[in-house]
Parts: C-alpha cells; structure tokens; sequence
C-alpha cells in the first residue's frame, strides 16, 4: 500500500531501512542517483530500460519480471518510479503487501521539505526546482501573449478566464467537445501577482517574476484591442478551502515543495493549512485585480443568482458568464445559450485522480481541520456570501471542521 503522506510526514523512518526501486530508466536511475549521494543502501533496482549510467555500476539491477513482493514485506523501502501510469497501477497492486512503498514524487519532495539529507542534496533540488520556475515562468509569459494576440488574430470571440483549480478542465473539455472555439487562460493583467503566496522564495531565486516580460507596452497595447472586440467571457469559482486545497498541490506538481519551507514548519500537514488558510482569505482578490480591474464589470455586484449558480453580465461589447462550479450539472443549458451551442454539456473531470500526487491528496485531507475562527475568516467574507447561500457555507465548514 502507497505511504507517501507517512513519508511526507516523518522521514526519519525510511533513511533507517535499505531501499528496493522499481521504474523506468529515467525516474528509476535518478531516483538511485539521489540515495547513492546520501549513503542510502540500495538493495535492487527493478527495470526493463537500459542502464547506461556510470554513477550505478555498483548497483544491483534486474529485470521487472524477477520482482517478488515478499522478499520485502517488512524492513525495506521500496520506490515505484515509473512516470506512465498504467506502469504505476500494475506495481502499485503488486507491492500491496509491503508496508513501506512510496512513489517517487513524494521521494523526491520528501527530500527537499526535510533536513535529513545532505546538504549538497537539498541545494542541487532546490537548484531544480528553480529550474522548473523559470520553464513554468516561460510557458505562463508564452500563454499570456498567445492570449492577447489572439485578440487581433482570430475571430473567435470566446474566453475562458478563470483563476486556476475552478474546474477550467472541466468547461475547457466540455467546449472542446462540441467544437466551441475558445481561448483558455488564467492571468490577463501581467502584473497580477503569479503567486503572491510565495514572496520570498522568488526573491532568493533572482526576483524571477519581476522579469516575466516587458509589461507596460503589451498592456497598453493588446489590451485595447481586447477589450474593444464583441466578447463572451466565462468565469467560474469554487469554494475557497477546496480550491486552496488543490492549488496547493498544482504548485508542488510545478515547481516543487520546497516553496511551502517559508512557513518555518516541522511538519508538512501545519505548512499546507497554512498556505491554504492565506490562500483562501486572498482567492476572491484575483476576481478584482483581472476581470474587475480589465472589463470594469464587478461580479460581485449587480445581482448573482445564489440559487441556480450562474449569472450572465453585460458591459458595452462584453458578456461576462459567472458560474460557481458546485452547481455546475444544472448549467448546461445555460452555457450552452451562452455559447450558442444546443448540444453543450458540461463534462466532469477529477483532474487529481489521475496525477501522481493522487494518494497523498486523498490521505492529507483527513489529517486537515480548522477551527471556527479560521472558518469564520475564510467564509465571513462579503464575497462569499454575495455568491454562496447559507446553507451551503454550512455545508462547507460542517466539512472542513469534520474531517
């Protein structure tokens, strides 16, 4: 059975015992390579892939065929390091009656949250997580200037603005899927704070954001046009602990859990309730900065619909659709009027069932509660209740209170 919250948690526990991996040469040799620099005995290294490193001469290596589960219920770890999914299924159920099996995500970010690994270590994934921050950077400047060149490029003239874990896969699969045209992003406003959560890591690491690109010019620029053009736009929201929640675990994905370290917290499930609890008060500050700040039209004002969930916005040549996910299975026919497409529904994607991260995502939840304080922060806010009905906020703190 997986134990990546257990790792994630105590690491003390796996640097005692020898380790056994089972991957891919890619995952599987980095993987070795990393508990060869801290001194980690490794007891075989299961893979079908040609192994051409140097630095694993010294290890043992077999074919996948020759792996046996009980050769190691008890005193090893063992490491599933495979990226193909179906690869991880099959070794996930065949090492079931182990009791230390652990994915190599949650190896590797183990590695960078605790100080029980080399020094040299902890920089060299730190060195790679800022790496990941400069490719991340780059691909979020690349869809920002495809986002607003479009505007003078196409004639499509729908846009799926929303901030990030608010179910975008979702509307973006469903408009996708009856060929609606569409243009998807998360930042128009390029000054917008790409995780203002996160300060003081991308200052150590050269001011990362201040370089994202030459803002005044495009804004001033593309921006215009934008906002000139004949435009239906589709925002939606979540409740603000869940989409903390999954956001919390999108930014370990990218960038790694070194981030969370800030916190100046032992334990990993205290570092997480915090990022949530500040991410949660700040979530509706993103609706003000880019659609408020960009159309001029405030959703939260005007009237929202709290029972059915959705509310249609016009200013000049905008169309603003404003929906909360949680009653997303209702909005079909309302989208689809929207979007002029009869045969539209709104598909359903559990995006964190299928990432890596999926057990540890599950597991976390039921070591989170908060306090009525917290909840009274976090769901006394005037947004909140402009777009949630009582009895849903009920529902929502009866949840994170309980679990």
């Amino acid at each position: 059975m997986i134990k990546d919250i257990d790792l994630l948690m105590n690491i003390s526990g796996f640097l005692e015992r020898d380790t056994v991996i089972i991957g891919s040469e890619n995952y599987g040799a980095k993987t070795c390579r990393l508990l060869l620099r801290d001194s980690i005995k490794i007891k075989c290294f299961y893979t079908d892939d040609q192994i051409k490193d140097c630095e694993l001469k010294e290890v043992r290596i077999k074919k996948l065929s020759d792996f046996r589960a009980n050769d190691y219920i008890e005193d090893t770890n063992v490491i599933i390091a495979f990226n193909d999914e179906n690869y991880r299924k099959r070794y996930i159920a065949q090492t079931d009656s182990i009791k230390n099996v652990y994915s190599y995500w949650a190896f590797y970010q183990a590695m960078c949250f605790y100080e029980g690994f080399t020094g040299k270590n902890a920089s060299q994934i730190r060195c790679m997580n800022t790496i990941n921050h400069r490719l991340d950077l780059m691909d979020f400047k690349a869809r920002w200037l495809k986002g607003i060149r479009w505007a003078e490029e196409s004639g499509n003239n729908v846009l799926l603005w929303a901030i990030p874990k608010t179910g975008t896969q979702s509307m973006k699969s469903s408009l996708n899927h009856v060929g609606v045209n569409h243009t998807y992003i998360h930042y128009l406003n390029i000054n917008h704070p790409l995780n203002e959560l996160w300060p003081a890591y991308f200052e150590e690491n050269d001011n990362l954001l201040s370089n994202i690109c030459d803002s005044e010019y495009l804004n001033n620029h593309y921006l215009d046009h934008l906002m000139s053009r004949q435009l239906k736009i589709i925002v939606s929201i979540r409740e603000p602990i869940a989409q903390a929640y999954s956001s919390v675990f999108q930014a370990i994905k990218n960038w790694g859990i070194a981030p969370l370290r800030r916190f100046d917290q032992e334990n990993i499930v205290i570092a997480v309730k915090d990022y949530i609890l500040k991410s949660a008060t700040k979530m509706f500050n993103w609706y003000d900065e880019e659609i408020k700040l960009i159309t001029g039209i405030d959703l939260f004002s005007g009237g929202f619909d709290r029972e059915q969930g959705i509310s249609i916005y016009k200013h000049e040549k905008i169309e603003v659709l404003f929906y909360k996910i949680e009653n997303n299975k209702k909005l079909s026919k309302t989208i689809g009027d929207f979007v002029n497409e009869n045969d539209f529904s709104m598909e359903k994607i559990h995006e964190s069932k299928k990432e890596e991260y999926a057990f540890v995502y599950k597991e976390l939840k039921k070591y989170l509660n908060f306090s009525e304080d917290e909840l009274d922060r976090i769901y006394g806010n005037r947004k909140m209740r402009y777009i949630y009905t009582d009895k849903e906020i009920d529902e929502f703190r009866s949840k994170w209170k309980g679990i």
